[in-house]
Formats: C-alpha cells, structure tokens, sequence
C-alpha cells in the first residue's frame, strides 16, 4: 500500500524549519536548499507545495501567526488577570528562539504589507484579534477586581499594544536589549496603563490637554528658533 502523506503536517514541518533557520541566519539568507536540508524534505518537495521562496516564507508567517495565537489563546487563561496581559503582551515580543525567528518574518512582511492588500488584511485582522485579547483581558481583571475598575479597556488595550510593538521592533534592532530588560519595561507599562492616574477612555486621551513637561518641552522649542 502507498505510505500516507499528511501535508498539513509536511507543511508544518516545512514551517517550522523556515523560522529556525531566519532565527540562525535572518530572512534575506534563507534559501531553498538551507530548508530542505533543514526540514529533510527535496527542494522538489518544497516546490511543489510551496512554490518561490516568497510563498515558502509567507507560509512560515501564517505558520508563526497560528502559533502565536494559540499562545495568546493559552496565555488568556492564566487565572491571574494581570499575569495573563502580562503573557498576552509577551507573545508580541522576542524573548526566545521561537518568538525571535517568527516576528524577523513577521517584521519583513509587514514592510511588504503596505504595497500587498491581501497582506494588509490579514495583518489588520490579526492586530484586531490581538488587541481584542487585550481589552477582554482587561474587562475580565475588571470584573474580578484585580484592574482598576474605571480603566477605559479599549485605551488601555490600544496604549499596552502601541508601546508592545514600539519595544519589539527596538529589541530585534537592539541586541543589547535582553528578554529580562524587556519583560522589565513590559511590567513597569502594564503597572503605569493599569493605576488610578490612567486617562478613563480614548476620547480623554484626544481631548486632554498637554502635561506641563510637553509644555515647557514646546516652549523651549520655541525660544530656540
């Protein structure tokens, strides 16, 4: 009888080479021949189901992005509310080998997201998802008095994702930049966006005038033209 084939899984195996060798050897180095000697598949295998080395690395990002999301999915159901927007957020950033290769692709994508509409979506709906998890999370800390009852949760989702993402493109830039040092930041920001001081909605945040810091900040600008 012929040996069945689970592609699902070949792809997966496929997949999962791809992101150890970018975490190796970055994006641009990855070749055809690199994942199949990496995967032990032929380069006629990877072909076949995967076509140009293109689709082969946009098939590890949808690789990535489903792994990231059962993370988030696992994360979400820690029982402490601030430990699981802790974990939420630190599936956003690279503090480990896995996490380190799928987000250098995630990261080269994102730049051809802005030419490429079917990348663009699938980005936007992913970024919905994930700020999504955020708020809920939030809503959830609420409930179970562990989070500022008058916290607006979409502000403070929006705010903990900016600053995430603004952290994880510093620290695949930044080599000095450890997991520790980011977990650090990361638990100083849940800290700040979670305390009595926060503004209450999004529409506070447009609508609040400058802090004195900014204003003399401006003014100085100002004085020195």
């Amino acid at each position: 009888m012929p040996k069945h084939v689970d592609h699902t899984e070949r792809r997966q195996q496929v997949a999962g080479a791809v992101l150890r060798l970018v975490a190796r050897h970055g994006v641009s180095s990855v070749t055809l021949n690199d994942v199949a000697a990496e995967s032990s598949w032929s380069r006629g295998v990877l072909t076949h189901f995967f076509g140009t080395k293109d689709q082969l690395l946009e098939a590890a990002l949808r690789h990535g992005m489903w792994e990231a999301s059962e993370g988030l999915r696992r994360a979400a159901e820690a029982p402490d509310s601030r430990e699981a927007l802790r974990l939420v957020l630190q599936e956003a950033l690279p503090v480990d080998d896995r996490r380190v290769a799928f987000l250098r692709v995630y990261v080269a994508y994102l730049a051809q997201a802005m030419h490429t509409e079917h990348l663009r979506e699938y980005f936007a709906f992913n970024h919905r998802v994930w700020r999504q998890q955020l708020r809920t999370t939030i809503e959830r800390g609420q409930r179970a008095g562990e989070i500022a009852a008058h916290l607006d949760p979409e502000a403070a989702a929006e705010a903990l994702a900016a600053m995430t993402e603004g952290l994880r493109m510093r620290a695949l830039v930044d080599g000095e930049l450890t997991p520790a040092d980011q977990l650090a930041v990361l638990d100083d920001w849940i800290a700040a966006v979670t305390t009595p001081r926060y503004p209450r909605s999004l529409e506070q945040i447009r609508t609040s005038p400058p802090s004195a810091t900014r204003r003399r900040s401006t003014r100085v600008e100002r004085g020195s033209r």
